[in-house]
């Protein structure tokens, strides 16, 4: 039997199988939450595979702090995580032991099942999750964009249908335009459009989605009342540096520059923490809508909350991209599109999210380990620099 680091495309059975299987042997309690429809119909994967999210809990349950973390909210990033998880697992009593009293880790596995099964960003809705965490949506304008050359870039992120003569054309003009525009740029761009729009990279929703919903109601479940820390780590991978250069992830914050929290998270993880967000105006950056929200409107009064998400780092964000675009335009309308270029557009999405480089997966879980470690270790010793970060009262979204 093939290890699941050597499987060249897994499936979402085949990471809820390893999870499961890890948790089996840790003699590990496992709550599942299944993912249904609208109606409360279970839905099933691409290949008839029951869908569900899974949470255990390693530690004291008693603990006053707690280390959260979370993997795949975009579903196509959901292998790395799943290793992580397994890994843990499998290592209980270690890891135990490095927790000690005073901190219990909670593992959230597969937060978007339907984008693990069909290997996605997205949910059967085709929303951006980690961009459904807002407190209310923005007005009427079409794209919410403050980047006057976001409306140029639109048609090449957003392509309406492709073939391969199209998709050579939209790839051409992105690299033509990325000669005159920063990768930082093309990126802030990026984040700063689209939001409003069904079928666009991030698009936000109508309404919290299923996981939206099944995150608030996880955090709720197993947060403390009484004073105390929660860390916060969200698995991704795709972005960054290649990581079998630098054998480091990035951990990147929505937290802006200066800040106690950024101060924090500095101190926590050194030079690898990085800003993600932007402040120029009111729906700008990742500060809109990511996974954070849920806890700054669901943790108890007197937790402190620190969140950061994990990029592992494979390829160029303009390699991600279009890796994305394609695959999100061939779900759109899978009809117009034969057997084979649907599964190119599958391959091509696991190249850049969980690719076959045997040295990338072998230093998948010591490198989100390491950041793990640093973060047990900030809760050790550095737990009175907490003290001076704070979070955002959001109302709770029913």
């Amino acid at each position: 039997m093939k290890r699941f680091s050597q499987i060249p495309y897994p499936a979402a059975r085949e990471t809820a199988d390893l999870f499961l299987g890890a948790a089996e042997g840790a003699r590990a309690r496992v709550d599942e939450y299944p993912l249904t429809d609208a109606a409360g119909t279970p839905l099933r994967g691409r290949n008839d595979e029951f869908l569900a999210t899974h949470v255990t809990v390693l530690g004291n349950a008693d603990a006053r702090d707690t280390l959260w973390i979370t993997t795949a909210l975009h579903g196509c990033e959901g292998p790395a995580g799943s290793m992580l998880a397994a890994w843990l697992l499998n290592h209980r009593e270690q890891i135990e032991r490095t927790l000690g009293r005073d901190i219990r880790l909670v593992i959230a596995h597969n937060l978007n099942p339907w984008g693990v099964s069909h290997f996605t960003r997205f949910t059967a809705e085709g929303v951006d999750p980690n961009r459904n965490f807002r407190r209310r949506f923005p007005g009427s304008d079409r794209y919410c964009a403050l980047s006057p050359d976001y409306r140029r870039l639109d048609p090449h992120l957003n392509p309406q249908e492709l073939s391969l003569l199209t998709e050579v054309w939209h790839v051409g003009m992105m690299w033509a335009k990325s000669k005159f525009m920063t990768s930082k740029r093309i990126m802030r761009m990026i984040a700063l459009g689209q939001r409003a729009d069904k079928g666009k990279l991030l698009y936000v929703g109508r309404e919290p989605t299923q996981t939206n919903q099944m995150i608030r109601e996880i955090i709720r479940q197993r947060a403390h009342a009484a004073p105390g820390i929660d860390l916060h780590l969200d698995i991704h991978t795709g972005l960054g540096t290649r990581l079998t250069k630098t054998k480091e992830p990035l951990v990147l914050t929505i937290y802006p520059p200066g800040s106690s929290e950024q101060r924090l998270t500095q101190k926590l993880y050194g030079s690898v923490a990085e800003v993600a967000t932007t402040k120029d105006g009111k729906w700008s950056g990742s500060d809109v809508g990511t996974i954070e929200q849920a806890f700054f409107a669901e943790l108890p009064a007197g937790r402190t909350y620190l969140g950061a998400c994990v990029e592992l780092g494979t390829v160029s964000i303009m390699d991600a991209v279009t890796a994305v675009w394609r695959h999100q335009t061939v779900m759109r309308r899978p009809k117009r599109y034969s057997a084979w270029y649907a599964d190119r557009s599958r391959r091509q999405m696991y190249n850049v999210f969980f690719p076959r480089n045997s040295a990338w997966r072998a230093e998948v879980v010591p490198a989100l380990y390491r950041v793990i470690g640093q973060a047990v270790s900030g809760l050790h010793d550095r737990r009175s620099a907490f003290s001076g970060v704070g979070r955002p009262a959001y109302p709770r979204i029913s």
